[in-house]
């Protein structure tokens, strides 16, 4: 067992609650521009949220 992303993320001085900020600010502006759909939208949130609990190698 090994670090997960969030983990290394803060190790690396990254804080994972800005990056997620970040994340939602671009996602609601690709939302306006209409160059993304709400369905989309929620399978990026989702899908960066399980990101960060994963963990950095790669497991087959």
């Amino acid at each position: 067992e090994g670090d997960n992303i969030r983990e290394v993320l803060q190790y690396m001085q990254y804080d994972p609650q800005e990056l997620n900020s970040q994340l939602h600010h671009s996602i609601e502006n690709a939302l306006r521009k209409k160059l993304i759909s709400h369905q989309e939208a929620s399978i990026i949130k989702k899908k960066y949220k399980a990101s960060l609990e994963n963990y950095t190698y790669l497991v087959v």
